[in-house]
């Protein structure tokens, strides 16, 4: 799963100008601050299980993180009855929501790339 995180970092501005009109650069993530969103639900004892990748930021402060993810998670089930129902819970580990919004851009995600299973559905 791709996780695609925006955000506005005041301290990452600056003016182009003074800096040869370089208007956006790449850092590694691991440089700067960025969301710790984790899933909350994971059989993973490993949460941060993020690939490294670079993050785009912007001088006007907005900074972009699009990371690839491998996700783990339990999933009630009760054999009598189908389809089985399966969330997942995303949330920040460190921040409460008076520090940090959460907002989804689409009710459903990008579904690009998703292939259809026999097995189950992704609704």
């Amino acid at each position: 799963m791709w996780i695609t995180q925006n955000w506005l970092d005041y301290s990452m501005t600056w003016n182009p100008k003074d800096y040869g009109n370089i208007t956006e650069i790449r850092l590694p993530s691991t440089k700067i601050w960025s969301p710790d969103v984790v899933l909350f639900n994971s059989v993973d004892e490993n949460y941060d299980n993020q690939m490294k990748t670079n993050v785009v930021v912007k001088h006007t402060g907005d900074i972009l993180h699009v990371s690839p993810r491998i996700f783990k998670s339990t999933c009630s089930s009760n054999a009598t009855s189908a389809p089985f129902t399966c969330s997942l819970k995303f949330g920040s580990w460190t921040f409460d929501k008076t520090r940090i919004n959460l907002i989804t851009s689409t009710d459903k995600g990008q579904m690009d790339s998703y292939i259809p299973n026999d097995e189950w559905k992704l609704i």
